[in-house]
């Protein structure tokens, strides 16, 4: 059996299917889905979009830059006030490429978008800068050669900081920016507010939670999953099943097996060298799609 992994960001993912049959053995493609369980907890991030890197909002937590021209600072690039001019955006102190600019949020984000603001001067202003996320991975983005702000969007990703890092310009002096950084709240699914606010908003409404279907249920009888050739006589699925009067064992088929080119021999009551499964598609106890029949 193949095993594949794949990570998706939280939304709606579109799955491409092709109209193919199962193999002579009855095995189908399974696609099984749910929370990364790779780290210490499943996390989900929803909610509205909003500013996050503002200085003094209650996701920024700290900034720090490689240099700072006199009298600016790394936290002016944060202000939200997008311009060219002291206390609204951070001025390198003679730096062009190679110099960086952090901001970290207090919990984890998903950032979607930022917004730069040039320097106005053409000699101060950057070409192409690199954004590195708490993951480890990095986007480049090319700016125009204007002091127009600029908005551009980013392949979503979960991060506790953004580091800006300045890999060429249109000129060097004074090289900095003015950014915002946009996303939505990521937050740990175990213990949190959002799920015990849903689970009231469910009593609320007359919903006990504990009532809710599970998504899939599980049978209270074991399933035995049977090849297309697998008969009672070769099949050593049930050589240690103990059967006594009025016992059954529930035995799962698989669509392709109507079509197989084993043999039955029998109708209504079948020989034990008679493959099951088409045994019980001959005798019409389950259909063409497959599924679980008594034995």
């Amino acid at each position: 059996m193949n095993i594949y992994r794949r990570k998706f960001q939280p939304g709606n993912v579109d799955v491409p299917l092709q109209l193919v049959g199962a193999n002579i053995k009855g095995v189908p493609w399974v696609m099984f889905w749910g929370p990364d369980t790779s780290g210490a907890t499943p996390i989900s991030c929803g909610g509205k979009e909003v500013i996050i890197s503002n200085y003094g909002s209650k996701s920024y937590k700290e900034c720090k830059s490689s240099t700072n021209y006199p009298a600016s600072k790394c936290q002016d690039a944060f202000q939200n006030k997008m311009r060219d001019s002291f206390g609204a955006m951070w001025y390198s102190s003679a730096e062009g490429i190679g110099a960086w600019i952090q901001v970290t949020f207090k919990d984890l984000y998903m950032v979607t978008k930022f917004e730069v603001q040039p320097r106005a001067n053409p000699d101060e202003r950057n070409k192409v800068i690199e954004l590195e996320f708490s993951d480890g991975t990095k986007q480049s983005f090319t700016l125009i050669n204007t002091d127009k702000r600029q908005t551009f969007t980013i392949k979503s990703v979960q991060t506790q900081y953004v580091t800006v890092r300045i890999k060429e310009v249109f000129g060097t002096r004074n090289n900095g920016g003015a950014y915002n950084f946009f996303g939505i709240e990521c937050k740990n699914l175990q213990n949190n507010d959002d799920s015990k606010e849903a689970t009231g908003e469910l009593k609320a409404a007359g919903i006990s939670p504990k009532k809710l279907p599970p998504l899939f249920k599980p049978p209270k009888d074991k399933v035995v999953n049977l090849s297309c050739r697998e008969s009672f006589s070769n099949s050593k699925k049930f050589l240690k099943t103990k059967m006594g009067l009025g016992d059954y064992i529930i035995v799962n088929c698989f669509s392709s097996c109507a079509q197989s080119s084993f043999s039955v021999y029998g109708s209504g009551k079948y020989t034990k060298d008679s493959v099951i499964c088409k045994a019980a598609f001959h005798d019409k106890k389950i259909t063409s799609v497959g599924g679980q029949v008594i034995r």
